[in-house]
């Protein structure tokens, strides 16, 4: 099995694993671009133009030194299953990372108690 073939392997599990909320991505400088670490090594997945599309998704894993050691790229677009995986993926770190639903209900709350006059610090 190549390092590539692995790879993918790897985010097939991470997408199970990110559905089962038993990890929970982090964000980066870039809005587009969510990471994972680990011990050895950190996965990032983002959106970003690449040069297999303009629009496209790439996935990198780094090692323990921060030296990106394999990388798969797809447009958003992509009908292969692994284009399928990784905006699958992306779309949940996306949603780990950065929570929308907990600020949403957060912001409905406070808009809730301001609407009943309650002072919001």
């Amino acid at each position: 099995m190549t390092a590539r073939e692995k790879f993918i392997n790897l985010l097939r599990k991470l997408l199970q694993a990110t559905k089962m909320k038993r990890i929970v991505w982090g964000d980066t400088a870039d809005e587009n671009t969510f990471r994972l670490s680990f011990n050895d090594g950190m996965i990032q997945i983002g959106e970003a133009p690449n040069p297999v599309s303009p629009k496209g998704l790439t996935a990198t894993l780094f090692n323990q030194n921060n030296i990106p050691v394999e990388k798969i790229q797809f447009g958003d677009d992509s009908p292969s299953k692994e284009g399928k995986l990784l905006r699958e993926l992306c779309a949940l770190a996306r949603e780990s990372a950065l929570r929308p639903d907990d600020v949403l209900e957060s912001v409905e709350a406070e808009l809730d108690q301001r609407m009943r006059g309650v002072a919001v610090r």
